[in-house]
């Protein structure tokens, strides 16, 4: 059977992510700065015959939910992810909706 944190453990975790350097401020629209966790994966968009022909970085802040900003996050919003510009592209909560993880794109 799978065990769910409660709200307050992830607030304590993400702070002692933040505390030991894996966790970074998120500043949504300008907005108070929150704890997130941000992961750069790199990946092959385009292969052929297993030679990589277009390559990208996937973009993923991973937040707590409950710490998010009302209404609910649009698309196309700026976001300051560890003193990086950022606009959003798409968000999707994580298992049981504790966590949602930011897919983001550096601004121009």
């Amino acid at each position: 059977m799978p065990t769910y944190f409660g709200d307050n453990d992830i607030t304590t975790i993400f702070q002692d992510a933040k505390s030991r350097g894996l966790g970074v401020n998120v500043s949504i629209a300008g907005g108070a700065p929150i704890v997130g966790m941000v992961d750069y994966v790199g990946r092959d968009v385009l292969q052929s015959l297993n030679i990589a022909g277009i390559s990208g970085v996937t973009i993923t802040v991973t937040v707590q939910t409950s710490a998010l900003p009302s209404p609910p996050l649009r698309n196309r919003t700026t976001l300051t992810v560890d003193g990086q510009n950022m606009i959003l592209r798409d968000s999707q909560l994580d298992g049981d909706g504790a966590l949602t993880h930011l897919l983001c794109e550096r601004a121009p």
